[in-house]
């Protein structure tokens, strides 16, 4: 069985789409499994050991366009795959496959090009992203037989820059601190953010801001007059992930951050802003997880994916919480992280 794999959305989308990669495994064991989908998703997934082949589509670089989609088509058709699990609802994605000759096409019946698929299953009653994305599999079993736990896989300390281990080495333990989102509306307050980072320096406690190179300025803001490590901009995706499986701890905002928490049971403490935990996109699978966010806003939440500024111009979501409760829901964490005892969350 030679099988096609296809998510291209967000990364953090794409995190949450991990336990279909094991799905796939455990229905056929002995299958070929090719995942598509964007630069930065293969750079996400490249250790996975279930995946046999990474086909990148760069369809906002080489790939754009009709030539580029008519060039990924021609690619994929090659490969002679036997049956294709789409995760993407787009109609592109739809008319690519088709066009790819693929003879067995499952996707999802809320999917734009639906009618161009040859299996749909319903995804919209689960209440979270993962399980939604496992809906894939119901015409084939019940999905708790599923393993739904998220998967990534950091490199080999081998395959880390000398420079980063030895900076890492030198103010470990250390938690994570990630500012920054693709939509402004889902980011806490900066002002808030260099309180907490200047707050866990007098507890003792080492900080490392991370974040992509759009967001350098932003942590640049962030670590301004603190110890802080800024390595805004300066890792690689796989370094990324080096760095979360080994923090103590993280504050972050709905983004890609969260669920990197989630894959790797961070103790975290989830700022949400704009948007809410009950669209989906919440911690997942992880017991030392707390989300706060502003109670009572008639206004929230404003948006599914969040907006480049606040509707109102008041920003009331992203001020509303203080660095003072993120510290004490954090230290409780840590507390119940270093003890091993899930009894004390009852008190976070």
């Amino acid at each position: 069985m030679n099988i096609l794999l296809v998510q291209t959305s967000f990364l953090g989308d794409i995190v949450l789409s991990t336990p279909v990669i094991k799905g796939l495994k455990t229905l056929y064991p002995d299958s070929r499994l090719s995942l598509l989908t964007t630069p930065q998703g293969a750079e996400l997934l490249k250790n996975d050991p279930l995946l046999d082949d990474l086909i990148i589509y760069d369809k906002r670089g080489c790939d754009s366009g009709l030539a580029g989609m008519f060039n990924l088509i021609k690619n994929i058709a090659k490969k002679k795959f036997n049956v294709a699990y789409s995760l993407h609802r787009s109609y592109r994605t739809a008319l690519l496959l088709r066009l790819s000759g693929i003879p067995r096409r499952v996707g999802f019946k809320e999917a734009r090009g639906r009618l161009l698929y040859t299996e749909t299953y319903r995804r919209t009653e689960f209440t979270h992203e993962v399980l939604r994305n496992l809906a894939i599999f119901r015409g084939e079993r019940e999905l708790d037989a599923f393993d739904d736990e998220l998967r990534l896989f950091a490199p080999d300390d081998s395959l880390v820059k000398n420079e980063l281990k030895s900076m890492v080495a030198s103010v470990s333990p250390y938690g994570l601190v990630f500012p920054g989102s693709i939509w402004k509306t889902k980011r806490w307050s900066e002002i808030e953010y260099h309180r907490l980072v200047m707050a866990l320096e007098k507890e003792s406690l080492s900080v490392i801001i991370a974040g992509s190179k759009a967001e350098v300025d932003l942590c640049d803001r962030v670590a301004q007059d603190t110890g802080a490590v800024n390595l805004a901009g300066q890792t690689s995706m796989a370094e990324l992930l080096w760095l979360c499986s080994r923090a103590s701890f993280m504050v972050c905002n709905d983004s890609l951050a969260l669920h990197l928490a989630s894959a790797f049971k961070i103790p975290t403490v989830a700022l949400f802003c704009s948007t809410v935990p009950e669209f989906g996109f919440g911690p997942w699978k992880n017991d030392r997880a707390v989300v706060l966010q502003s109670e009572g806003l008639a206004c929230r939440p404003c948006g599914r994916h969040g907006r480049v500024k606040c509707p109102l111009g008041t920003e009331e979501c992203m001020k509303a919480v203080r660095a003072e409760e993120v510290l004490h829901h954090l230290k409780a964490l840590i507390k119940c992280w270093n003890i091993k005892s899930s009894e004390c969350m009852d008190n976070v």
